[in-house]
């Protein structure tokens, strides 16, 4: 899978010689520095863009403008302790690449496993066999760069392997006319279902999206509330593997899950995708499953309407360290006849990898 031999970027980063700066606050390098920490690499600086550190510390540090940074040290290493799809920051970090030596560490979202050697080690086999699953020449270049990325923490190889939004979403075969049934899990506050009525031109048979938080919900309805009951469904809910209750941390955004974090934590119920499909008549013709790290339990709660009925489907693959071969691996179990294909959005760090399944 790799052509050449990627230095690991911990290993490299402990015996470094200049000073590792931190780039970025937040929960973001709280996961980073717990993982330096584990590593035996410490920082030489915490550093923000200038004008975002008046006065701040983190974990402490004193939080340091770039700027000055740039003044304090002749040489030094930049660790990106954040993540942006925002292309004028983004094309700030790789200008910042151009001066500095400069990574984004992969850091899983959900889950503390690192691509390091005993984890190559440990599921090489199957992390060869999901790449055996795709379907294209694009997509395996696509895994193999991230698979790079994941060892090396280099952001240059992030922007050689993504790709526009209409490319990707191509790959589904999304149609116009009236026949597709879209089940959205993770929904959020509907960008995604924006994206498929666009699409779609608005002509679909059914929408059923599945948002736990509750200000994410109450947004998703009043957004698409004309589009009328009888066909835009949502479901204040977490999708899941079974009906159950679980407890859920809340966050603005898109930061809620149903795992362990910071942030108020509620109960909210739990769903399966195949119980809210039983009923209607219709068989799913689109799932998409975007939800910090729950995919492969929500997987498991589709696996009737999966293995029967072979929806398209978007799949997130970046939550958890393991999902780039357990998701793929576990949706071919579910039905074998399945095109994969992978795409990266682009952004830093290694967010925005999708696997589209059809």
């Amino acid at each position: 899978m790799l052509n050449e031999q990627e230095p690991y970027l911990w290993e490299y980063l402990r015996s470094a010689a200049k000073p590792v700066v931190f780039y970025g606050t937040g929960d973001g390098a709280d996961k980073v520095l717990a993982v330096a920490e584990k590593y035996g690499v410490k920082p030489g600086a915490v550093a923000a863009s200038d004008g975002f550190t008046r006065g701040k510390t983190f974990r402490g540090f004193e939080v340091k403008p770039i700027s000055e940074v740039k003044k304090s040290f002749k040489d030094f290493i930049v660790l990106i302790c954040f993540g942006t799809d925002k292309e004028d920051v983004l094309e700030g970090l790789y200008a910042l690449s151009r001066e500095y030596e400069t990574f984004a560490p992969d850091v899983p979202v959900v889950g503390g496993d690192i691509y390091d050697a005993e984890y190559l080690s440990e599921h090489g086999e199957k992390l060869a066999k999901s790449r055996e699953l795709l379907s294209d020449a694009k997509s395996r270049e696509v895994f193999d760069g991230w698979l790079k990325y994941r060892i090396s923490g280099r952001i240059e190889i992030l922007d050689e392997i993504c790709s526009l939004e209409d490319e990707a979403v191509s790959l589904l075969g999304i149609k116009s006319g009236g026949g597709e049934f879209f089940v959205d899990a993770g929904a959020c506050k509907g960008d995604t279902v924006d994206l498929f009525l666009r699409i779609t031109g608005k002509k679909f048979k059914k929408i059923i999206a599945i948002e736990p938080d509750a200000k994410n919900f109450m947004a998703l309805r009043r957004r698409f509330y004309a589009l009328g009951s009888g066909v835009f469904i949502p479901v204040n809910a977490a999708a899941w593997s079974e009906d159950a209750t679980l407890e859920f941390t809340a966050k603005t955004g898109r930061g809620g899950a149903v795992y362990p974090g910071r942030g108020r934590r509620v109960e909210v119920a739990a769903v399966k995708i195949d119980g809210l499909c039983a009923g209607s008549g219709d068989k799913p013709t689109f799932i998409k499953i975007d939800a910090e790290g729950a995919e492969g339990e929500i997987l498991a709660g589709a696996a009737n309407v999966v293995s029967k009925y072979r929806p398209k489907m978007s799949v997130a693959l970046y939550h958890r360290a393991e999902d780039m071969y357990a998701l793929p691996l576990k949706i071919h179990s579910l039905n074998p006849r399945y095109k994969m294909y992978l795409r990266k959005a682009r952004c830093v760090p290694g967010w925005g990898f999708n696997l589209y399944a059809v």
